[in-house]
Order: C-alpha cells, then structure tokens, then sequence
C-alpha cells in the first residue's frame, strides 16, 4: 500500500492510501481515455473511469491524484537507474 501524507505536521496521518495496483490500474485506464501526459485529476472522479478500476461510479471514492502518479513514477524510476548503474559497473550493459 502506498500512504502519502500532505501535510508538514509531524506525525501527521496520511490522508491517501492507494495500493501499487489501484495506481497503475488508473494510469494505463487513463491512458485508454486519451490522457497520454495529462493531468489525472481530469479524470479521478469520472464514473466511468472509477466503474473501470473497480469503484463505484457515485458513492466509491476517488481515484488517485497526479501528484500521487508522479511519485510512484519518480520512485520506479530511481529504482531502474539504480539497478542499471549496477548493471553498467558489473559489465552486463554498456
């Protein structure tokens, strides 16, 4: 589960909660609608959308936020540069 707290207050509880799934899941569904680069909070509310990654259209909770995309994005990608500079230094790529 992914828990990503707003706020500056120490020991602040998170207030969104999103598994790895729900998030991609709402990505590549996004994607489908035509939102390649765009703001996902076009869409986090669409009844469509949500019916699609399993919520219910009105009463179900909304989908992710853009900044929450952007970060699990920013975290995957620290992740595969980290394994490719281990790659690289071990000769496995150039």
């Amino acid at each position: 589960m992914l828990s990503i707290a707003r706020s500056n207050t120490i020991g602040a509880i998170p207030r969104i909660a999103h598994t790895i799934a729900d998030i991609i899941r709402a990505r590549v569904f996004a994607i489908c609608c035509g939102q390649r680069r765009g703001d996902l909070n076009v869409l986090r509310s669409d009844p469509a959308l949500k019916l699609a990654c399993g919520r219910l259209p009105d009463s179900g909770r909304d989908l992710c936020s853009q900044p929450t995309l952007s970060r699990l994005e920013n975290a995957l990608g620290r992740v595969c540069h980290r394994e490719r500079g281990k790659r690289v230094k071990m000769g496995v790529l150039p």
